[in-house]
């Protein structure tokens, strides 16, 4: 398995894609109840198999990533051959909170002078779904690509 094993409740919402999945696969319905019996290390090959399907087209998808601390706010955008991190930091002493939508607003139209904005650029030592997926292992989660463009102009 290369990704994740999708969640009873990831399954039940793609039902019919997995349907399609076991059909391709020569797999029909009596078939599939049959072997989830006879043979349920195989039926959860073919459970792994179709969520390795179904993470690699949502990575492929996936362009932003963002994550928010206390005293971080981050986002990465995943382009073909790098990724780059626009982010601001602030010292742990200071009194910012990036989990607070006000500070955020204020931080990025008029940042303090003790806030620090970069931004990092990086190419891929792995495929760009390896690197995205370790990253939402890591708690960052899918954005829509505003917060990377607003950091991104709050450090110009």
């Amino acid at each position: 398995m290369k990704y994740r094993l999708l969640t009873t409740h990831e399954l039940s919402l793609l039902e019919k894609e997995f349907i399609d999945f076991l059909v391709l696969n020569g797999i029909i319905a009596d078939d599939w109840e049959k072997m989830k019996i006879s043979e349920p290390g195989k039926a959860e090959k073919m459970i792994e198999a179709f969520s390795d399907v179904i993470m690699e087209s949502a990575l492929r998808i996936t362009e932003y990533l963002e994550k928010t601390d206390k005293n971080r706010i981050a986002s990465i955008h995943f382009q073909t051959n790098q990724m780059v991190m626009a982010a601001m930091e602030a010292p742990l002493e200071s009194d910012a909170d990036f989990t607070n939508p006000e500070f955020i607003q204020k931080a990025t139209s008029h940042p303090p002078s003790y806030l620090k904005t970069f931004t990092i650029t990086e190419s891929y030592e792995e495929s760009r779904e390896d690197v995205l997926f370790s990253f939402t292992e890591k708690g960052w989660l899918v954005s829509d690509g505003k917060l990377y463009k607003t950091l991104c102009l709050a450090g110009a």
